[in-house]
């Protein structure tokens, strides 16, 4: 999935499938990712979600956890292209600052 296996995200998410102690069919297996990561089909899923990419907890997803999470992901932007989607994105939705994403 292109995480580090020592991140202690994806190690709960190992442990809770090892808990299990079995073969696990999809829907299981979907069931323990989503109970860790949230459902993003619902507003709390998808802020357990955004707090998964905010590392610093500040309720804020800056350039920086912005860059990891494209290199997460394996998509290769550079930095100007990081920055321009930050700033198309403040100024389609208004917000006061370009300087990162919050929730809303």
């Amino acid at each position: 999935m292109g995480v580090d296996k020592r991140n202690n995200f994806v190690l709960e998410l190992i442990y809770a499938l090892r808990d299990k102690n079995k073969s696990l069919n999809f829907n299981e297996f979907l069931d323990i990712i989503c109970s860790r990561v949230g459902e993003t089909k619902t507003k709390d899923g998808l802020k357990r979600v955004f707090a998964i990419y905010d590392k610093d907890e500040n309720g804020i997803i800056d350039f920086n956890e912005f860059k990891a999470i494209s290199k997460q992901i394996h998509e290769n932007l550079d930095d100007d292209a990081l920055l321009e989607m930050m700033h198309s994105a403040s100024i389609n939705n208004k917000t006061s600052s370009n300087e990162g994403f919050t929730f809303d």
